[in-house]
C-alpha cells in the first residue's frame, strides 16, 4: 500500500542532504517513490523523472542526489512510502536467519489455508451458488430472450439497498481522489494587469495559495485574460482544482496591493 509517511518517522538533514527513517523503515529504494520538499515546493526524489532526481540508499538512509542549497532541515516534507514489497531475513545463513525464513514460509502457508476455509466451493473445483437466487419455471428462447427467476428473483430486491450505500454513484458522479503528487511549483505575480501562464500540459489539478493579497483568477484551456469579476482566492486562503487540458491560469489582484499566487502542479 503506497501512503505519505508522518513526520515522525523520518529525519531531514538539507546540509548532508540526507533523510533518515526512523520506527517505518524502507527495505530498498525501492520501497521510496517520491520526496517533495513541501515548504519550497521543491521536488527531491522520483527517479522515473530523471538521474537529478535519483539517490542511494543504505542502511535506513537515503542521500539525494538534487541540490538542497539554501533549504532548511526543518522544512516539511511529503514522502511517498510503498510497503507492498516484503523484505527477508538477511545476511549469514545463520541458525537465526534460517529460522526467520521458515516462520515466513509458513505464515504464507498459513494464509494460504485460511482462504481455502473461506472458499469451500472452489476449493472442491465447483462454482459458488448464490443462496437467495434459485431457477425458476421460465426458459430462454429465441422470442423472448429472457430467464425467468423464481419469482424473479426474490432476493433481487435487495440489491436496491446496495444505492443507499453508494450515493456517489447513484447520482453519476465520480469519488473525488483525495492525493496529488506535488509537480512543478509556480509562483504567479498578481498585479495591476492580468497575467497568464501557460501550466504543464499534462497537469490536471493544482492546489493554490493567495500570499500578500486578494486574487482573482481565470482557467481555461488556451490564453486567459483575469478581471474584477473572475473568480476570486482570499489572502491566505488555499484551493484545489481540476483544470482542463493544456491549461492557462491569468491572474490579477483584486485591490490596490500586488499579490503572489503559490500554484502547485498535482500530478
Amino acid at each position: 500500500m503506497k501512503y505519505p509517511l508522518p513526520v515522525s518517522a523520518y529525519t531531514f538533514n538539507a546540509t548532508a542532504k540526507t533523510i533518515t527513517f526512523g520506527g517505518i523503515v524502507p527495505a530498498a529504494i525501492g520501497n521510496i517513490l517520491h520526496v517533495t520538499n513541501v515548504t519550497r515546493g521543491v521536488l527531491y526524489f522520483q527517479p522515473q523523472a530523471g538521474p537529478q532526481l535519483t539517490g542511494a540508499y543504505s542502511a535506513g538512509v537515503l542521500t539525494l542526489a538534487c541540490s538542497t542549497a539554501g533549504h532548511s532541515s526543518s522544512d516539511d516534507l511529503l514522502i511517498i512510502y510503498d510497503d507492498a514489497a516484503t523484505s527477508l531475513p538477511l545476511g549469514a545463513a545463520t541458525a537465526g536467519n534460517q529460522q526467520a525464513l521458515i516462520g515466513l514460509v509458513d505464515g504464507l502457508k498459513g494464509a494460504a489455508n485460511s482462504i481455502d476455509s473461506k472458499l469451500p466451493a472452489l476449493n472442491s473445483g465447483n462454482w459458488p451458488v448464490a443462496p437467495n437466487v434459485s431457477r425458476g419455471l421460465g426458459a430462454v428462447d429465441s422470442n423472448t430472450q429472457r430467464v425467468t427467476l423464481a419469482q424473479d428473483g426474490p432476493g433481487v430486491a435487495a440489491l436496491n439497498n446496495i444505492d443507499t450505500k453508494t450515493p456517489a454513484l447513484k447520482n453519476g458522479s465520480v469519488p473525488t481522489e483525495p492525493l496529488g503528487i506535488p509537480g512543478v511549483a509556480r509562483q504567479l505575480t498578481a498585479g495591476s494587469a492580468s497575467a497568464n501562464t501557460a501550466l504543464t500540459s499534462t497537469c490536471r489539478r493544482i492546489s493554490m495559495r493567495a500570499v500578500g493579497a486578494d486574487i482573482r483568477y481565470l482557467i481555461g484551456s488556451s490564453s486567459q485574460t483575469a478581471s474584477a469579476t473572475s473568480h476570486l482566492i482570499a489572502i491566505g486562503e488555499r484551493l484545489d482544482v481540476g483544470v482542463p487540458a493544456t491549461p492557462n491560469i491569468a491572474v490579477i489582484r483584486n485591490g490596490s496591493t500586488n499579490g503572489t499566487l503559490e500554484v502547485t502542479e498535482l500530478i
